[in-house]
């Protein structure tokens, strides 16, 4: 953990830490570890235990992967989901973060780490979602209810982070009031001020 200056800005940064080695997992680590004047970053690691899933396991969509990993893991998995949150909001109250950063990837991930976004709003912390995921094909494949869900969550957040202009230009339909920023080849930082947020602390990945 970095120690900001005292006018600096906490940030909470949730989303897994290795083992295991992924990308957004590396992604996280890297970030965390990253020396940026005035921020301070903190982690809430959302990686599961080997006690409660393999290293191994398979990532599949909904029923899959209940299938693919059997009955014992999923069920340890959604109880140390709901174990989170009361921990998640502990560490709200605890760290008081300026800014909490939510890493999702899709299907399951992302409705996990939406509640995430949502805990941090309630308790008046701005918010970045930094959809490390293709956005665009996870809405094309999900139904019109799920459709709908996403929809909202596009509005939920104070900011938004996607991997590329394209995937910019076709979130920005549906959340045109928010900040939003493709990602970059360096980490930095900028601040910005709109209408709902006065200070957002914006982050991009680095080698």
């Amino acid at each position: 953990m970095k120690q900001a200056r005292q006018n600096g800005i906490r940030v909470l940064l949730v989303g897994p830490l290795p083992p295991p080695y992924g990308g957004i997992a590396t992604y996280v680590k890297d970030l965390s570890e990253a020396q940026i004047a005035e921020i301070e970053f903190q982690v809430f690691n959302t990686s599961f235990p080997i006690w409660v899933a393999p290293l191994d396991r398979v990532g599949s969509l909904y029923k899959e992967s209940v299938k693919k990993n059997g009955l014992f893991v999923t069920l340890k998995m959604v109880l140390y989901v709901l174990y989170s949150y009361p921990h998640f909001l502990y560490r709200i109250i605890k760290d008081r973060p300026d800014v909490v950063q939510v890493f999702p990837s899709s299907y399951w991930s992302y409705w996990r780490n939406w509640l995430y976004i949502l805990l941090a709003r309630m308790f008046g912390r701005k918010t970045i979602f930094h959809l490390l995921n293709a956005i665009d094909l996870f809405y094309g494949r999900v139904g019109a209810f799920q459709k709908w869900l996403l929809r909202i969550s596009f509005k939920s957040a104070d900011a938004y982070i996607v991997q590329s202009q394209g995937l910019q230009n076709w979130l920005e339909q549906y959340c045109q009031n928010h900040a939003m920023v493709s990602s970059m080849a360096f980490i930095s930082t900028e601040f910005r001020q709109n209408a709902r947020c006065r200070l957002l602390y914006q982050s991009f990945p680095g080698p």
